[in-house]
């Protein structure tokens, strides 16, 4: 897919090319994984069950970058003797994104003879 065609389906996703280039990466990584790297090319009959997914996937990335950089920093503040105090901002682990890819694969192509059993 390329960035265009990802902004016609989605264009309310404020996705850079950078990002987006970024992201496809991942997701093409998570899908690939999950496919066990046999995704066929010429395979027409679920071209477009797989496009989506990986659409989807850039998107999940995309949320959840933006939900780790809009957290608030900012935990508490004293004005009289002035005191600040920071939050550490956690972003979500590998694992946890790992998961939330496998969710979206499972659910949009398991039923397609595309995954191996025990890899979702």
């Amino acid at each position: 897919i390329t960035y265009e065609a990802y902004k016609e389906r989605y264009p309310n996703v404020g996705l850079t090319n950078e990002e987006f280039v970024r992201f496809k990466r991942e997701a093409l990584a998570d899908l690939s994984s999950a496919c066990f790297h046999r995704l066929p090319a010429s395979d027409e009959a679920y071209y477009d069950r797989v496009l989506e997914t990986l659409c989807e996937l850039i998107t999940m990335r995309k949320q959840t970058a933006d939900e780790a950089e809009a957290a608030p920093k900012l935990a508490s503040e004293t004005i009289g003797n002035y005191s600040v105090s920071y939050r550490q901002v956690v972003a979500q682990t590998p694992e946890q994104l790992q998961a939330k890819a496998r969710r979206i694969i499972k659910l949009r192509l398991g039923d397609t003879g595309l995954l191996y059993r025990g890899a979702i």
